[in-house]
């Protein structure tokens, strides 16, 4: 392995947990809307 190996398991983790707030914060404002029927399904 070469000594860049740990920063790039560290950047795809960062990389994954950034992606994965983006989508639950996503989810949670659609969720709001509609739970405050500012949108209709």
């Amino acid at each position: 392995m070469t000594a860049l190996t740990g920063e790039i398991v560290a950047l795809g983790l960062r990389a994954v947990i950034a992606g994965s707030l983006a989508t639950f914060m996503t989810g949670a404002i659609v969720g709001l809307l509609l739970a405050l029927g500012a949108i209709v399904p």
